[in-house]
């Protein structure tokens, strides 16, 4: 099921959509390095996604916190935003 919602989020088609989509990342409970690196490059490829609180953690009140927070938590490594909007996994 997870990779099925990984392959779905490539065709968030609107900010709204990505909301739905993001009420699933807070019961993900592990990720692996290709799954997060896959969600990453997803979310930076598409605009919709970037664009939609619930992964861009701009009203976390109402959204959450979004993705960044549940992939540091899910895989245990350290991502983060870029300047550009970007989400890069940051080397220790």
């Amino acid at each position: 099921m997870l990779d099925a919602y990984i392959a779905a989020l490539s065709t968030c088609s609107s900010f709204d959509q990505g909301n739905i989509l993001s009420g699933v990342l807070g019961n993900i409970e592990t990720l692996t390095k290709a799954q997060a690196k896959q969600i990453a490059t997803t979310y930076n490829e598409n605009y919709e996604l970037q664009g939609s609180f619930g992964f861009n953690g701009a009203k976390p009140r109402f959204y959450g916190s979004g993705l960044v927070d549940h992939l540091n938590r899910t895989t245990g490594l350290k991502y983060a935003v870029t300047q550009e909007g970007k989400i890069k996994h940051k080397s220790r």
